[in-house]
């Protein structure tokens, strides 16, 4: 399934120019893919620690800027904030969806909203929502609403977070991380990173496999401190995925 090649190729031969904010883009409205959950792409030069480090924060309910930086001393730090984190955005809404699934397999309300209403539309954040559904009784689908996305520098990390807090709900949920199906207002790819948008390779992960929400909440703080370039392929079982 390489819906993220697709992707990537329809931005750059079917993408209209545009500048928002006077940063010239190639972009589609009304994209969508899928991958398998658990799947990441990389590129060259990239920093798959940012795309952990989000996913810990994710699962754990916090922000802690220190650590972003600690993983990605070379990234700008203005774009990992509030707005950007979507761990502070979580409070008790994944034990709910926990809760719903276990209770209804067919519900259709499993929603994990992240903007607030009342928020000034600068400070909502790119994913707008994640809807968790069950399919052939095994396995739980995410189904991810983004209002914009950047394929190069942003997706690749966002299926990392994406796909750590769906593992953390399917096993919890006692079903099996099926696949993330992403729909995206804006696809764009910046022309000043356009030249990066070639020979990705697909590499795979996963996460221990606990029973509660507490007990990944636990795991999430306690990896952040620790999770560097040299132990984040054992943590996370980080390997590239070989074509069949």
């Amino acid at each position: 399934m390489n819906g993220y090649m697709e992707h990537v190729k329809d931005i750059l031969e079917l993408g209209v120019s545009e500048d928002p904010r006077g940063l010239r883009t190639l972009s589609r409205k009304n994209a969508s893919l899928r991958i398998f959950t658990g799947r990441t792409y990389r590129r060259y030069k990239d920093n798959p620690l940012i795309g952990f480090m989000e996913g810990l924060q994710f699962i754990a309910g916090t922000f802690n800027q220190s650590e972003i930086a600690r993983i990605a001393p070379n990234a700008k730090l203005d774009l990992f904030g509030p707005t950007s984190s979507y761990g502070l955005r979580v409070g008790d809404q994944v034990f709910w969806i926990i809760d719903e699934l276990l209770s209804d397999p067919y519900s259709r309300r499993a929603v994990l909203v992240l903007p607030d209403p009342n928020e000034r539309l600068e400070e909502r954040p790119c994913t707008i929502s994640m809807q968790f559904v069950i399919r052939c009784g095994n396995f739980m689908d995410t189904i991810v609403s983004m209002r914009s996305s950047d394929a190069v520098y942003g997706l690749p990390y966002d299926f990392i977070q994406f796909s750590m807090m769906s593992m953390v709900i399917a096993q919890c949920a006692n079903k099996i991380a099926g696949e993330t199906i992403i729909n995206i207002g804006n696809a764009h790819i910046y022309e000043s990173t356009r030249h990066l948008a070639k020979d990705f390779a697909e590499w795979g992960f996963s996460i221990p496999a606990f029973q509660e929400l507490v007990d990944y909440e636990k795991w999430a703080l306690s990896t952040m401190p620790i999770l560097t370039a040299d132990n984040v392929e054992e943590i996370f079982n980080f390997h590239p995925v070989q074509d069949v």
